[in-house]
């Protein structure tokens, strides 16, 4: 099938299954009808705008730089697939189940109310996210589901930050106050995750310790004090 044409006969012939098809023929699919097809492996990037997906399934196929607006996806499926500059505005999603779907590597989930495609994301990090903006905007949110991907990632961007700044800027200052947020819950598994994900990282540099113990409150100070002794002298001792 190398046409919208072939496609459309063949749908109309009964035919429900479509398996590794690549839809980009250079032509828009727009207000076709596709209600009870059966997607795997199949390549899109064209218009389906203003289409019927009813009770159809989407398995394993890239759906990168596709137009989905105003669709009707009731009852609809779409698992394990790439799901890169989509755009779902305007459609129909009643009892759609999308999951498994992933874009640059990361899991995401389609907003039932914005009908925008979102990372999915830890709590942790969604609160790290809001106070450290600046952190926020550069990194790549491949990790979002991942706690000790991204407090090891600022953990990196904090050590370069200490080293080559002479004052303290905001990126600085926003991580050591989310840094005594965390601490103030009382919580072991934070403290550990703090230590791990974080402090290791600031431990070798002498300017990244003096920062600490000048924005850490003490409670954090104490953690982070505790497992620089402990941690680096049992290390060097081995």
């Amino acid at each position: 099938m190398k046409s919208r044409t072939e496609i459309e006969q063949y749908y109309l012939s009964g035919k429900r299954f479509f398996r590794n098809i690549d839809f980009d023929f250079g032509e828009s699919f727009e207000n076709s009808s596709f209600e009870n097809a059966i997607f795997e492996y199949c390549y899109f990037g064209v218009e389906f705008n203003n289409s019927n997906f009813k009770n159809a399934k989407f398995i394993e196929c890239n759906m990168k730089s596709t137009n989905f607006t105003n669709c009707d996806f009731s009852n609809a499926e779409i698992r394990e697939s790439l799901m890169e500059a989509i755009d779902f505005k305007g459609s129909k999603i009643p009892n759609l189940i999308f999951e498994n779907n992933t874009s640059y590597g990361a899991k995401v989930k389609l907003n039932s109310e914005t009908l925008e495609i979102e990372y999915n994301i830890h709590q942790l990090n969604s609160e790290l996210y809001k106070y450290i903006p600046e952190f926020e905007k550069i990194t790549d949110h491949s990790n979002d589901e991942n706690l000790y991907s991204v407090f090891g990632d600022l953990s990196i961007v904090l050590v370069k930050e200490i080293i080559k700044n002479e004052n303290l800027s905001d990126l600085i200052t926003n991580s050591f106050r989310f840094f005594n947020y965390l601490s103030d819950k009382n919580d072991k598994e934070i403290d550990n995750l703090l230590v791990v994900g974080i402090y290791e990282g600031l431990y070798h540099s002498e300017k990244c310790n003096d920062i600490a113990r000048k924005l850490l409150n003490e409670k954090a100070k104490e953690t982070y004090e505790f497992n620089l002794e402990n941690g680096i002298m049992n290390k060097a001792s081995r």
